[in-house]
């Protein structure tokens, strides 16, 4: 099986699999009870804590409240910082769902929320943001990486509208297309709050966590125990807390080694689809690590399906809303309809090998010029 569906989920790093086996089998105490080894691991779990907000260049003084993944993540950063109903909440068109539906939740709940709209190659329109920014906004939320084309969007400009409008509107961003793969800075970019997972850069599933900066305060919106400084209640899972801590390590390391190889595994695949190239439209092209094509006039259901029958897989977009027909951040981009059915997603990680991409690649020229020629007969 050729695996391209990194942006979905990735393959567990070695490393992390031993630490999490070692944290399940030998320490795996409550950290929030009273005997020593309990407070020891409560300690290894602060330096987890405090390692990667180093690696996210944050503030020394900053929170970072474990979470059971991005979703919850971004969930108690936009609940947990709403609280005026007369102020406005903008938020990017091409959010993630776990963005872009609890926008609409937060709307439902009485809030005045906005959208801002994408360019053609899927980024925030910052023309847009400008005209819709202003000091009644109090909150903006803005992804760094699209997890739909790789459009990376520039937070370092965004920032500066919202600086030039307002003193007081919080930035967040959902990073989890972009932690561990490209170089950013959350104090250098001012983000208040940012979120990340682990599952993404091959650690372990069902753990998050949420960047708060010093100058920000974020309300609780579960109830319980009180760990996590009162801001997330529930027993510490340890073993995915020290695995996500492993895959950050790892991955900030080789980070500039990933990125170039990914590049070249990247550029590559795109080469290879030269006899099929103007029947597909690349949908933004920034992030080495997302590619998102549409074939006009063929379902990419169906070339998924084709690929899955050769051994190689790949997405259609999000895997958190594979079920849906529709394709907001595509729409948003100036998609017809045809190259929305049409449109699939590679993506690729560090695993990835260049023979990989070669057979991949012919595999996916091939099934293409079928459904080609099949459609042409009809």
């Amino acid at each position: 099986m050729i695996y391209l569906d990194n942006a979905a989920t990735t393959k567990l790093e070695p490393t992390c699999a031993q630490v999490i086996d070692k944290y399940n089998q030998e320490y795996y105490f409550n950290p929030s009870a009273l005997y020593n080894v309990s407070s020891s691991l409560a300690k290894q779990i602060d330096i987890a804590r405090q390692d990667i907000i180093s690696k996210l260049g944050g503030d020394i003084n900053a929170n970072l409240i474990f979470t059971s993944g991005a979703t919850e993540a971004n969930n108690l950063a936009i609940f947990g910082s709403a609280s005026l109903k007369q102020k406005t909440y903008l938020f990017s068109v091409g959010e993630h769902p776990a963005v872009y539906n609890t926008a609409i939740a937060l709307k439902n709940s009485g809030f005045k929320v906005e959208f801002i709209p994408l360019n053609s190659q899927g980024q925030v329109d910052l023309e847009a943001f400008e005209n819709l920014m202003n000091e009644d906004v109090c909150f903006v939320s803005v992804m760094l990486v699209n997890n739909e084309t790789g459009a990376i969007n520039d937070i370092k400009a965004i920032r500066q509208i919202i600086d030039s409008k307002s003193k007081q509107t919080k930035l967040h961003v959902d990073a989890v297309q972009g932690f561990c793969k490209i170089p950013f800075s959350v104090k250098s970019l001012k983000i208040d709050l940012c979120t990340i997972s682990a599952h993404k850069i091959h650690g372990p599933k069902g753990v998050g966590a949420l960047y708060i900066a010093p100058n920000c305060n974020v309300k609780n919106i579960t109830y319980g125990g009180g760990q996590e400084k009162g801001i997330r209640s529930g027993t510490y899972n340890v073993s995915g807390i020290m695995g996500f801590g492993q895959a950050v390590n790892v991955a900030y390391q080789d980070m500039q080694k990933n990125y170039q190889y990914i590049e070249n595994l990247k550029k590559q695949f795109i080469k290879n689809l030269q006899p099929i190239e103007k029947y597909i439209v690349i949908n933004g092209n920034d992030s080495p690590y997302i590619l998102s094509l549409s074939i006009d006039g063929i379902r990419g259901e169906t070339v998924l399906h084709m690929l899955e029958s050769e051994g190689v897989i790949i997405g259609t977009g999000s895997a958190c809303s594979s079920s849906k027909v529709e394709n907001r951040v595509l729409q948003n981009m100036g998609r017809t309809k045809s190259q929305i059915l049409g449109s699939i997603r590679i993506s690729f990680s560090k695993y990835n090998t260049m023979q990989e991409i070669e057979s991949a690649s012919k595999v996916m020229v091939e099934a293409i010029q079928r459904l080609l020629a099949m459609s042409k007969r009809k």
